[in-house]
C-alpha cells in the first residue's frame, strides 16, 4: 500500500505528499471504517475552468463501512473511473452498498454547499469548500 501523508494546515485538509505512488488496486483507510477510494490527476494545470494547480487535484471519494450498510461518497473524474471502481471493489462487493452519496461542489451551489458527517468517527466530507 502507498504511504500518503495527509495535510491539515489551516482550513484545507488532503493529500500533500506521496511517499510511493499508489496502485490502482490501493484504497487508503483513513479509519477503521472509512477508506480513500479517490484518483489522483497529478497532471492536471486548471480545476474548474478558473483555479490554476501546479500540482495537480484528487478526486476525493470514499467508501464507509457501517456495521450493516456501506455507503460510498462521491466519485472521480470520468477519465479515472477504473482506478475508483478497482479500488472501491477491493474494499467492499456492490451487493454491500447501500447509500452513494454526491456532494456537490461550491461552485455548482455556492454559498449552500452540503457536507457530510460521519458521527462515529468524527469525519466531516466537505466536498471541496476547504480545499479551495
Amino acid at each position: 500500500m502507498a504511504v500518503i501523508e495527509w495535510s491539515n494546515t489551516g482550513a484545507s485538509t488532503g493529500i500533500r505528499s506521496i511517499s510511493s505512488p499508489i496502485q490502482s488496486s490501493d484504497a487508503v483507510q483513513r479509519s477503521d471504517s472509512v477508506y480513500w477510494i479517490g484518483a489522483l490527476d497529478p497532471a492536471l494545470r486548471v480545476f474548474d475552468i478558473i483555479f490554476e494547480t501546479a500540482n495537480g487535484a484528487s478526486y476525493n471519494a470514499y467508501l464507509v463501512r457501517g456495521n450493516e450498510r456501506v455507503a460510498v461518497i462521491d466519485t472521480v473524474k470520468a477519465e479515472f473511473s477504473d482506478d475508483f471502481f478497482t479500488r472501491l471493489e477491493s474494499v467492499a462487493r456492490y451487493d454491500e452498498i447501500k447509500y452513494i452519496i454526491l456532494i456537490p461542489t461550491p461552485f455548482m451551489h455556492w454559498p449552500d454547499t452540503p457536507c457530510t458527517y460521519l458521527e462515529e468517527g468524527k469525519t466531516l466530507f466537505s466536498g471541496d469548500i476547504l480545499a479551495a
